[in-house]
């Protein structure tokens, strides 16, 4: 995992907060996550970022991973912020 990868998992929960505050039902936010990272990674090597990716099942695999991580870092983070 590089830098770029590292910058996405932030990103990815960021946007995603976005969405939901413009009324993304929760439910829907792991897809949202997917699809973000999805294309953040189509992004970067579209852009010339070292990612690590030669074909499309490279970045299919890479977005799924990226967007795993954030989610459960995201869930982790929230599950410790809440307010009992």
């Amino acid at each position: 995992m590089n830098i770029v990868d590292i910058v996405m998992v932030v990103i990815v929960p960021v946007v995603v907060s976005g969405l939901k505050k413009l009324k993304l039902p929760s439910k829907w936010a792991p897809i949202a996550a997917t699809a973000v990272a999805l294309a953040l990674v189509a992004v970067g090597k579209v852009i010339g970022l070292d990612l690590d990716v030669n074909s499309i099942a490279d970045a299919i695999i890479k977005g799924l991973a990226i967007a795993g991580v954030s989610v459960l870092g995201y869930d982790a983070i929230t599950e410790l912020t809440e307010k009992k």
